[in-house]
């Protein structure tokens, strides 16, 4: 939606069915683009898949996987490979999701994003002194822990986790839910 080349935000987020967010289209991705100031630009995962979108064009990404379930799966494999290249080539990630941990391949999870797995739900929805869930309800925020926790749910679990080289951040729940 734009041609910044600071970050681009990546929406992965197709689950229509049985989740949280039922309509057929949204635009997350637009809005937490536009939050980002004008050095952001979005793309679909699928024109990442494609090549259409290069995530090596840009310093930083943000990818939005809002409540992808295990019918969704949150990576397939050549996003996994494709982000691997990018973090090795020195990029920086933030990946959002509820089930991040859940409907993904937890060993890439822990060994890629550096976060592991604790709980399919951390029972809050609050993080960090902020309020997610507003955008549309969210049900099962992952617990996580990692090298670093960066944001703890009201309930006490990791809501965020970083490595320690601080290229890579997951959070487990929708950015895009969180109170404006």
């Amino acid at each position: 939606s734009a041609s910044g080349s600071d970050w681009l935000v990546v929406d992965g987020f197709d689950r229509v069915l049985g989740g949280s967010w039922t309509a057929p289209s949204h635009d997350f991705a637009a809005a937490v683009s536009a939050a980002l100031g004008e050095g952001a630009s979005t793309a679909s995962n699928e024109a990442v898949i494609t090549g259409a979108v290069d995530l090596q064009d840009y310093a930083r990404v943000l990818w939005l996987l809002g409540d992808e379930g295990v019918a969704d799966w949150t990576f397939n494999t050549w996003e996994q490979q494709t982000i691997e290249d990018f973090l090795d080539a020195g990029g920086q990630i933030v990946v959002s999701g509820s089930e991040v941990g859940y409907a993904g391949d937890r060993d890439w999870l822990e060994n890629t994003l550096g976060a592991t797995y604790i709980a399919d739900d951390a029972e809050t929805v609050m993080a960090g002194g902020y309020e997610f869930g507003v955008a549309y309800e969210e049900d099962w925020p992952d617990e996580l822990d990692g090298d670093e926790v960066i944001w703890t749910y009201s309930t006490g679990g990791g809501a965020a986790v970083g490595t320690r080289d601080r290229r890579v951040v997951v959070v487990g729940f929708p950015l895009e839910t969180l109170h404006p």
